[in-house]
């Protein structure tokens, strides 16, 4: 960690603005996402371990509690994510038009990263 801090220190990485013709290439990243999401392994442990806790059968046929659940989800998720990836977007935007500003902000993460390395370092081995 320290070897990457020290060369994110010396670097000159700047971001590439974006083609904003580009509308095909959008629809083909959120696709990808998508496609990523429902292929991810813990996410469908995660619900097929918690859900069911919540289902009764005092509350009405399980079908439907659960489709309210997954509706509930899907709203939060889509609300909550959706509203970060646009943050980012603009964010990365942002930055992305101020070259200086991207050359430090990568030079600032290569000195936090070999400052919390060398402070595991000096915690591990007054573990010894």
């Amino acid at each position: 960690m320290i070897w990457i801090g020290y060369t994110l220190t010396r670097s000159s990485i700047v971001l590439a603005t974006l083609d904003e013709s580009g509308r095909s290439t959008r629809k083909k990243v959120f696709f990808q996402a998508f496609i990523t999401c429902l292929l991810n392994p813990k996410a469908w442990l995660f619900t097929l371990a918690l859900y069911p806790q919540f289902l009764k059968p005092a509350f009405g046929p399980y079908w439907v509690q659960a489709l309210a659940m997954g509706f509930m989800t899907v709203s939060v998720q889509l609300t909550i994510y959706g509203g970060l990836a646009l943050a980012a977007a603009r964010g990365r935007n942002a930055i992305a038009a101020r070259p200086r500003l991207t050359i430090w902000l990568g030079r600032g993460a290569g000195l936090m990263l070999m400052a919390i390395a060398l402070y595991i370092l000096v915690r591990s081995w007054g573990d010894l």
